[in-house]
């Protein structure tokens, strides 16, 4: 932050090397200093902008502190460890005060082994930093921690798994890819909570070469899955086609998928007791 620009605005601030919070000032950091700002003659848009500044500004200087925050976003030095590590990326899917999100974040933290990292990006998205070790969360594990949380603490969350790699250089890169999944899944969840890699990639790595295939693009316009058969899809392939464990999943007798599905072939041609019909019908979701 410039201090000449906020004292050429506001001559009459004061630049204090100590931070002491007051009812009726505003007060920003600055070059490793306060700029203390009273409010007394502030319009309330002036208020607004300012408190909003220093919230910001507040925000970014405390995720600065963090060494992996630096690594994986703003090319800093590499964390000095020689494990293999993961990232678990989450996000709050309803809106909630600093105090919660901390004392959940504590909670989630303490869950893991061998953790060298955890905080918020922003008020809704985080991640955590998991070192290898002789014990490691599966997605279950993940989502039973989740669903506990939330029947303590009312906070719903969902959260992505990725993969082990080395701490390089190009440890960035690798996070990167998985951010980008996550957010892709994260946006069109519905009930599950927990996701990882072999879950998604195979959608993520076809979803671009769809867009790009004329065939395929007309191919998945022309079946335009509704809601339904997308959750249908969906049981199905996490049950490995399974039928009877797609219906307990789905909440519906087994008899009644059958008869779903067998619409969809008469409908489509397509029949999802097939591994092969279920795997293309999954990629054009």
């Amino acid at each position: 932050m410039n201090n000449n620009v906020l004292k050429d605005i506001y001559p009459d601030a004061e630049l204090k090397p100590t931070f002491q919070p007051q009812e009726d000032v505003i007060i920003i950091p600055v070059d490793e200093q306060w700029l203390y700002i009273n409010k007394n003659g502030l319009s309330p848009t002036e208020i607004k902008l300012l408190t909003t500044l220093y919230q910001q500004v507040n925000h970014s200087s405390q995720l600065e502190q963090h060494v992996w925050y630096r690594f994986l976003f703003n090319k800093g030095e590499m964390p000095d460890t020689t494990d293999f590590c993961r990232i678990i990326q989450f996000r709050l899917l309803e809106p909630k005060s600093a105090h919660i999100r901390e004392e959940w974040l504590s909670s989630l933290e303490n869950m893991f082994e061998k953790n060298a990292d955890c905080f918020f990006i922003t008020d809704e998205y985080g991640l955590l930093v998991e070192q290898q070790s002789g014990y490691m969360l599966t997605t279950e594990d993940l989502t039973g921690i989740l669903l506990t949380l939330e029947s303590e603490m009312l906070v719903k969350a969902v959260a992505f798994i990725g993969l082990f790699f080395p701490v390089s250089n190009n440890f960035p890169e690798f996070f990167k890819t998985e951010n980008r999944i996550f957010s892709g899944t994260a946006s069109n969840t519905r009930e599950i909570q927990t996701f990882s890699v072999p879950d998604t990639v195979l959608a993520y790595l076809t979803e671009e070469q769809i867009n790009q295939n004329h065939y395929l693009k007309t191919l998945k316009n022309q079946l335009a899955f509704d809601e339904e058969f997308k959750d249908i899809i969906q049981a199905l392939w996490q049950n490995q086609g399974n039928i009877t464990s797609a219906a307990k999943q789905l909440y519906i007798h087994r008899n009644t998928l059958q008869y779903r599905l067998d619409k969809f072939y008469e409908r489509t041609g397509l029949s999802l007791k097939k591994m092969d019909d279920l795997v293309l019908c999954y990629i054009l979701l």
